[in-house]
């Protein structure tokens, strides 16, 4: 198994960072905190400016050198660091026959507030420093999920190199200032109300990190999420790479029939870790450089946006990888009328994610239907909640998405 290098910086000498042996998943403890860190952690200097990455053709297509090096194809990785304003990665070296972004200009993210000198919502410091891993969460109302939020990523085992927290403040109508842990790096923005998907670009654009880490204001990571999935990313450097969700309301019909579909989604998106096809945006990890390079998350999404953008990142020959050791607890829909909205406004994605120009066009699949029904009558009850009462709400679940669906596009999208 070839073995990461990293190129000497000009006056100095190259140092050796793990084998991928060693950057396993299923790693434990300091190990995997170290070798994560050392990955997204700059430690040379290139003031060169570094190439931009793109899109759209694969190995076939590039020049002859790489041809030469398709027949070497366990050749060693090269990691080469480059500085354009923060520390970021640049990997080298692929295996025979792996698509590869060559040949186009990204996209860049639409305009918003600088990286560089910005300021927190409080307006007390600038934000210094460039960490190995940004944590980027959209918040809108939900000032106590976000301190719970914000005390579970304090007790993170953070990798080499440190982490920072932009909290993207999506026009709550009380402003949030949230409690910062003992610490923990938060830089809070504040923006006009414009969906998740714009404040999760905001903090894009404001993060230092080689790594963007995205989760939610209603989740808590367990405490191996952020190394874990620093380790995936060393192992796949150029995927995007995601972990899954556990109900964090026990024994609410309303939040376990929610996690029910979800588990279905993943089962028949996920069944190959490496070639999955779906991540949702609360527990989710994709390299900065090309999350640029893609365009960030549409932001005429205000739900489905995840789905949206995981069609995008496969169709530009981008490569998913999902990471069931990465976990956070997601406080599911806990009310009826929660639970009716966020299924209406998943019907509402999937009517704008269709009209998409080249999207497929809509064929409901039975077998989902099948295997959303089967879901809760398969196993022990959920937490206690009766599988009748589970599949009922599954099946109320799917009624909203279809009557969300029939109404979009008549009158603008409710606030999230």
């Amino acid at each position: 198994m070839p073995s990461l290098q990293r190129v000497a910086p000009p006056g100095g000498s190259a140092r050796g960072i793990p084998g991928r042996a060693a950057l396993r998943p299923g790693a434990r403890g300091g190990l995997v905190a170290r070798a994560a860190g050392r990955v997204c952690a700059g430690l040379a200097a290139d003031h060169r400016p570094a190439r931009a990455p793109s899109c759209g053709r694969r190995a076939a297509d590039r020049p002859a050198a790489d041809a030469r090096a398709r027949r070497r194809p366990h050749r060693p990785a090269r990691l080469h660091l480059r500085r354009r304003g923060r520390w970021v990665c640049r990997w080298r070296g692929r295996r025979a026959g792996a698509a590869v972004r060559y040949g186009a200009a990204p996209r860049p993210l639409p305009r918003g507030p600088r990286a560089r000198g910005a300021r927190d919502a409080g307006g007390d410091r600038p934000v210094t420093g460039a960490p190995a891993i940004s944590v980027i969460v959209p918040a809108y109302g939900r000032p106590e999920g976000l301190r719970r939020l914000l005390a579970a990523i304090a007790r993170c085992e953070v990798p080499i190199g440190g982490l920072e927290v932009i909290v993207v403040d999506d026009g709550s109508t009380l402003p949030l200032a949230p409690e910062r842990p003992d610490g923990l790096a938060v830089q809070v923005i504040r923006q006009a109300n414009a969906g998740p998907s714009a404040a999760r670009n905001t903090g894009a654009r404001a993060a230092s990190g080689a790594l963007l880490a995205f989760t939610d204001d209603d989740c808590e990571p367990d405490p191996a999420w952020l190394v874990t999935l620093a380790a995936a990313t060393a192992e796949h450097p150029e995927a995007m790479v995601g972990g899954r969700s556990v109900c964090g309301l026990r024994g609410n019909a309303w939040a376990e029939a929610s996690q029910a579909l979800e588990d279905v989604v993943y089962s028949r998106a996920n069944a190959d870790a490496e070639r999955a096809t779906f991540l949702a945006s609360k527990n989710l990890a994709i390299p900065a450089e090309g999350f640029a390079a893609c365009g960030g998350f549409d932001e005429s999404f205000r739900w489905s946006e995840d789905r949206e953008l995981c069609a995008r990142w496969l169709a530009d020959g981008g490569t998913i990888v999902y990471e069931p050791g990465a976990v956070v607890r997601h406080r599911n829909p806990g009310t009826a009328g929660i639970f009716w909205r966020q299924h209406l406004g998943y019907g509402r994605g999937a009517w704008r994610f269709h009209r998409r120009p080249g999207a497929p066009a809509l064929r409901p699949d039975l077998r989902d239907y099948a295997a959303f029904a089967a879901e809760p009558l398969r196993g022990p009850r959920r937490a206690g909640v009766p599988r009748g009462v589970i599949l009922a709400l599954v099946v109320l679940s799917q009624l909203a998405s279809v009557v969300g669906y029939a109404l979009a596009g008549r009158g603008p999208e409710a606030r999230r």
